[in-house]
């Protein structure tokens, strides 16, 4: 591990504590910008890891949305019964997962209420109807309770090798490091699941893309996506900021305000596993990979090539 001095310590420190201040002082700003607008959440989700920054940055980079909330259930008031603390606040990946579930339908309204006042401070356009909500795990398994507080929103399932996927839950987030491997193998497909499971309500309203199909084929992708939601493309590329959410964590490849796509993670991936943690995570998660996989053809947004 790298190791960082005190002077660079308290420097990072302090651009972390301004940057939290001007980004309070920029969504009051939007707030009252937008008034009592209401937005339409365009719900992107998938597991931790998984192609969902890149996804959310992509629609707002690219699509006539009026902005992005990149981690609602974290951005969302504390007191919101949608809030969600940081991974690394968890001592294991079953106390994570138990924070997962969604609130009871008695809160509906509230929770709708919540979160239209999240949009109103991300929205730099208010005055375009679509926002984006990126929630990677909650929006998963809140599906059914998020699509009964916006019954016209559209769900985005991005999802990814579970190989590489699974390595990304160990390497970047220590609670899923400590556990054993099989419970970062039973989450994946807990959390898949679920959303299979609540989205079949509501088909029609859900996309399934799967995470190497738009690597490789990013362009024609994102047009194909904005003509099955309806949502035109941007006139003119938005810039993307880079986060810094820790190393291999959040949106990679920004350069200059736009997204390099990266298309070689998964192949990074595989380097890090021993054999046979690879055929234990494809005997396991294969089948749900798979079903995934028929969905996302379905609706043309699958890779021609094998997964790994």
């Amino acid at each position: 591990m790298d190791r960082i001095s005190l002077p660079q310590r308290v420097i990072r420190r302090i651009r972390f504590d301004a940057e939290r201040v001007r980004g309070r002082l920029q969504d009051r700003r939007r707030r009252r910008a937008s008034g009592n607008r209401e937005f339409r959440p365009i719900f992107v989700t998938g597991a931790i890891g998984s192609g969902t920054s890149l996804l959310a940055a992509s629609l707002s980079q690219r699509f006539e949305v009026a902005g992005a909330a990149l981690e609602s259930a974290r951005d969302i008031a504390r007191d919101s019964c949608l809030w969600i603390d940081q991974v690394s606040r968890y001592k294991s990946v079953r106390d994570y997962e138990a924070a997962l579930d969604p609130p009871a339908d008695s809160q509906l309204e509230r929770a709708r209420t919540e979160l239209q006042q999240l949009y109103r401070a991300k929205a730099d356009a208010p005055g375009l109807p679509w926002i984006v909500d990126k929630g990677p795990n909650t929006n998963l398994v809140r599906a059914a309770f998020l699509a009964r507080a916006f019954p016209e929103s559209p769900f985005l399932l991005i999802f990814r090798d579970p190989v590489a996927n699974v390595e990304g839950f160990r390497r970047k987030w220590p609670v899923f490091g400590a556990d054993p491997l099989d419970e970062s193998i039973r989450f994946w497909a807990g959390v898949h699941e679920a959303f299979l499971e609540q989205s079949a309500s509501f088909p029609e309203r859900v996309v399934c893309i799967e995470y190497e199909a738009l690597v490789a084929d990013y362009e024609p992708m994102l047009a194909s996506l904005s003509e099955r939601l309806d949502v035109d493309l941007a006139r003119t590329v938005r810039p993307v900021d880079a986060r810094a959410e820790g190393k291999g964590r959040g949106l990679r490849g920004v350069e200059a305000g736009r997204i390099r796509v990266v298309r070689d993670a998964n192949a990074r991936s595989y380097e890090t596993l021993s054999e046979a943690e690879v055929d234990r995570i494809r005997e396991m998660l294969s089948p749900l990979h798979e079903r995934l996989r028929e969905r996302a053809a379905r609706s043309g947004f699958a890779h021609e090539a094998a997964a790994g």
